[in-house]
């Protein structure tokens, strides 16, 4: 009973003994302020008042509305009102004129409507009535910045959003399951944004003592890509998890206030297990026989002993705090300050239309205008009326939802339902601070025993004296079948009645609110039981209450699953709540299950999902709570190459490092293969330097990476004349850029030098020679002579290592191949091509002035072809002295090792090989050169001399 619950008395409804009298007495006190508003809103009816139609309001009530005219109420008693009928004046010339113009203005909207859309843009609407889309509402849809809790972080009022991409909502009809749109949707900018603030919340954020730091600033990123996403595509959000199209950005809203919400819940729950490890050990197991004398002071001290009611407590502030989000979207609108309760129905029952109503309708109107009339009579209120009551009490439950049980209790007054805050008020615990004031003040060492006696005043008491009877009272009501859902909801929450809960439930959140709320309250309850009331005995609760305690978090969450809820039909958000579970029950072994199921079952994961696992493992792993497992680092590997191809080159590194040591290097190599820019190659080997990576290792890992791709197969098959060059292909352009990740730091030059002899043996027996002139043209002329002084830098007189050694020779070998075929190829030239061309002969006939002509372009050819022998001459000279330089090399010969190592057995049989295709060819061209030119006597000392390397 209502005015029971609020204070007041009502006869009709219950029957209390004399014994019960002082009980109903002190409930009353609780309220009497609230009770004395109600009153003076009656009162103010006493006088004849004028309603004037409100603009918004027609709009709104549509046909039901009516044009009031003066009502007047003689008030008898509080308890029931009996209505005095006045003479009302009710213009019906108005009320059709007015409905005309409203239904002529309808039609023209829509006309302008359809003609704006055309037919392929226009996308379908779902037409439902203005109860049945209210009715659709959920709080799993979020639309505004969060007010703060004591137990759930700050308040993102305080947050600096950063300004990213405005959203253009693109309507489509997509699949069920969550994919993230194409970069060249505007919504890609939003999310792409989240890839560099986590990387840089991450780095920002290192030590151990900065854990909770690190997990609030994900939330914040979150928050502000979240905010940055068009909230027009959220509202109605309910609507969009029906089978009807989806906006995109809608989409990518949902995912984005889903992530934020989980971090949200990461950072309160081990906010609490951190910082509540040693209170809870430090915690008295007995608690102080005083603390009967106030319930409020038992749960402070159960809350602080019991960590398991603590974190319970915080998932249930976490998931109001979320549906707090959702306020804006009540309709506060409809109820008007200062407004009459029921006004409709007390304008038709002024108008003397009850008794009308009884014998013409079979919904017959109240006679009176009390809170209980309805359900004590049987009879029911105006349509108008009933509409709003039921908006009023829905939007109540939302309220106590969302924990903002005050303004719940200022939306009831502001509807004109006073009495209505006054019944949510019985909640409250029980506290009488003049029992502790005393022994409070003496606690202070600056105050004496006579001042602090003198110094006290009474304070009021607060809560509720009497409140397991009010929670008895709230049971009984949500259990009455003829009070609506959600009110029976409301009051049940409050109450602990799970079972009247559950059927206002459609959304994962919701059903783990209902249940953890049951739970807690329970729990609660126990504790205050444990501590017999000084003053009375307690009031019995129902046995159904008590049979609650049985719940534990695994069977609550194996209730919710076989739920149907309206998220279960998104994969991404369906992936949320299983981590969000994981989290709440503290159970990392299932979450790397999970984890392991995503990887193996959704070839297509999400980057941004794979984002947001990644950071989850890595800060798991700071806290001790995991994150070192074969399925962690499948995430983060997995991540890795998310970033690789979302080209996000300048984040590689840092989560590279996260990775198993034995296989940072190949990652990290794998990602530079793709690179080609020289300022980007640069930055990231010092992105790498900065990561802890080893970048001599990646960069000698690139190169042998690079050059292994079609690697060259080493055979006799190649050409004997180098002149006939193989055409350079792309792959040999990047062999031969390959070679810079080497050149960035001098440190390096000794690989650079083995690499670069690598790759040039490949060209060399592919014949590409002048592939191999651009490697070589890399490797810069002071090589050996810095790899000399690195070597004594770090050995100090030691000998060279003979690998190092091996690799000096083998270059300088390379060296003196690839001059000899740049000798040949000029001697090549000027033999061939700069040749003078001897001038035709004249005839005999010819003229005085035809013989002098000739006469004198002889004298000059003779003069050319002089210049053109002595040059010839000078430069087969150099050709054959370059040839001879590999024909006869030093120290064993054209590519030998002078020292024998037990090194790479495929480097020797390359350089084997070469041996057999090259030096045959230098004989070829050195017989070439010496032949042309009729140094006949030279082409067979040169034979005898170099017939030990032909042998070879």
């Amino acid at each position: 009973n209502h005015y029971n619950m609020a204070g007041g008395n009502s006869p009709s409804l219950f029957s209390v003994s004399d014994s019960e009298e002082l009980l109903f007495e002190r409930t009353l006190s609780l309220s009497a302020s609230v009770i004395d508003s109600n009153r003076r809103a009656f009162r103010q009816l006493d006088t004849p008042r004028s309603y004037r139609q409100d603009e918004d309001e027609s709009q709104t009530r549509q046909s039901r509305r009516y044009v009031p005219g003066q009502l007047a109420i003689s008030r008898r008693s509080f308890g029931t009102h009996t209505i005095m009928p006045s003479p009302v004046v009710v213009r019906e010339d108005a009320v059709t004129g007015m409905m005309r113009r409203r239904s002529s203005m309808q039609k023209s909207l829509k006309a302008l409507d359809d003609a704006i859309i055309t037919p392929q843009n226009r996308t379908p609407r779902i037409s439902l009535s203005r109860s049945a889309q209210k009715h659709q509402l959920s709080f799993s849809q979020l639309d505004r910045s969060l007010i703060d809790t004591s137990l759930v972080g700050d308040s993102l009022d305080e947050l600096s959003v950063t300004e990213l991409p405005s959203i253009v909502e693109e309507k489509t009809a997509g699949p069920e399951t969550i994919t993230f749109v194409p970069e060249e949707h505007p919504a890609s900018a939003v999310v792409r944004f989240l890839f560099d603030e986590f990387h840089l919340c991450l780095k920002s954020y290192t030590s151990t003592a900065e854990i909770l730091d690190l997990a609030q600033s994900y939330e914040k990123a979150c928050h502000a890509a979240w905010t940055s996403v068009d909230k027009s595509s959220l509202k109605g959000a309910r609507l969009s998890f029906l089978q009807v199209p989806r906006s995109r950005t809608f989409e990518i809203g949902v995912v984005l206030r889903e992530e934020r919400n989980t971090w949200r819940l990461i950072h309160s729950l081990y906010q609490d297990m951190l910082s509540g490890c040693e209170e809870d050990q430090s915690m008295e197991t007995d608690t102080p026989s005083y603390l009967a004398y106030s319930e409020k002071k038992i749960v402070e001290s159960l809350y602080k002993r019991d960590s398991t009611v603590r974190q319970q407590q915080i998932v249930v502030d976490w998931l109001e705090k979320c549906a707090e989000e959702e306020i804006n979207h009540l309709f506060m609108s409809e109820f008007a300050a200062d407004r009459v309760c029921w006004e409709r129905t007390l304008h038709e029952l002024k108008q003397g239309k009850s008794h009308r109503h009884i014998q013409n309708n079979p919904r017959p109107l109240v006679t009176e205008i009390d809170p209980d009339a309805p359900h004590r009579q049987g009879r029911h209120l105006v349509d108008g009326d009933e509409e709003d009551e039921a908006d009023l009490i829905r939007n109540v439950y939302f309220f106590i939802r969302a924990g903002r049980l005050d303004e719940a209790q200022k939306l009831c007054v502001r509807a004109g339902q006073p009495w209505r805050a006054a019944a949510l008020e019985g909640w409250k615990l029980w506290h009488d601070p003049n029992f502790y004031k005393l022994s409070d003040q003496l606690a202070d060492c600056s105050e004496s025993h006579d001042e602090a006696a003198q110094g006290n005043n009474v304070l009021p008491v607060e809560g509720n004296v009497y409140r397991e009877l009010w929670k008895s009272c709230s049971w009984t009501l949500a259990e009455q079948a003829q009070y609506s859902q959600y009110e029976r909801a409301a009051y049940a929450s409050l109450s602990g009645n799970l079972e009247q809960i559950l059927p206002v439930c459609s959304s994962w959140p919701d059903f783990l609110w209902a249940y953890y709320k049951t739970m807690i309250d329970v729990r609660v309850e126990q504790e205050i039981w444990t501590f017999p009331r000084p003053d009375r005995l307690r009031e019995s609760l129902p046995d159904a209450y008590w049979g609650q305690q049985s719940l534990t978090p695994e069977e609550v969450f194996e209730r919710i699953e076989g739920k149907n809820t309206v998220d279960n039909g998104l994969e991404v958000i369906c992936q949320f709540r299983a981590v969000q579970k994981n989290i709440i029950l503290q159970d990392i072994t299932s979450l790397a299950a999970d984890i392991r199921m995503w990887l193996t079952n959704s070839p297509k994961l999400s980057h941004h999902f794979l984002r947001f696992l990644a950071h989850l493992v890595l800060f798991l792993r700071r806290v001790g709570g995991g994150g070192e497992d074969d399925d962690s680092y499948d995430v983060l590997r997995q991540y890795v190459k998310g970033l690789i191809a979302e080209d996000q080159s300048r984040l590689v590194a840092t989560y590279t490092a996260s990775l198993q040591p034995e296989e940072r290097v190949h990652v990290y190599a794998k990602f530079l293969e793709g690179i080609t820019d020289g300022e980007l190659k640069k930055e990231c080997l010092q992105l790498a330097d900065k990561a802890g990576l080893n970048v001599p290792d990646i960069t000698r890992t690139v190169v042998e990476n690079i050059r292994n791709i079609e690697q060259e197969d080493f055979t006799l098959t190649g050409s004997f004349m180098a002149t006939l060059e193989t055409d350079v292909s792309e792959t040999d352009k990047k062999k031969v850029a390959a070679i810079d990740w080497l050149m960035f730091e001098p440190s390096q030059r000794s690989d650079a030098l083995m690499q670069a002899n690598a790759v040039m043996r490949g060209f060399i027996a592919a014949g590409k020679l002048s592939a191999a002139r651009e490697v070589f043209v890399k490797i810069p002329n002071d090589s050996i002579e810095v790899v000399h002084r690195q070597l004594q830098r770090q050995a100090g007189n030691v000998e060279i290592p003979s690998a190092m050694a091996n690799a000096l020779k083998e270059y300088l070998c390379v060296k003196a191949y690839l001059d000899a075929n740049d000798a040949f190829q000029n001697w090549f030239r000027q033999f061939h091509e700069n040749a003078p061309v001897a001038p035709p002969q004249i005839p005999r006939a010819a003229t005085m002035q035809e013989r002098v002509t000739f006469e004198q372009t002889l004298k000059k050819y003779n003069r050319d072809i002089d210049r053109w022998r002595r040059s010839i001459q000078e430069q087969t000279d150099i050709t054959t002295q370059k040839i001879y330089d590999v024909l006869l090399f030093v120290n064993g010969g054209w590519m030998t090792d002078d020292v024998q190592d037990e090194g790479d057995d495929n480097r020797r049989q390359q350089m084997f090989l070469l041996r057999q295709l090259c030096l045959p060819g230098m004989m070829f061209l050195l017989h070439e050169v010496l032949h042309s030119c009729r140094r006949y006597q030279e082409v067979g000392l040169q034979i005898i001399q170099s017939g030990t390397m032909m042998v070879v």
